[in-house]
């Protein structure tokens, strides 16, 4: 019993490990550009804003 709940922490862990890798490397590219207000202005006018 008792190697049977430290195979499943042990898995959970690897789990939780991959999950944290994943999230590092695909977060990465979704960093705002920050922008004052005159440049904020001219991209929106020339459609440049999005979500």
């Amino acid at each position: 019993m008792n190697r049977i709940i430290r195979n499943v922490i042990l898995y959970f862990l690897i789990f939780l490990v991959v999950i944290g890798i994943i999230s590092v490397f695909t977060g990465q590219n979704n960093q705002a550009k920050e922008l004052n207000t005159n440049q904020f202005m001219q991209a929106l006018q020339n459609n440049e804003i999005v979500e």
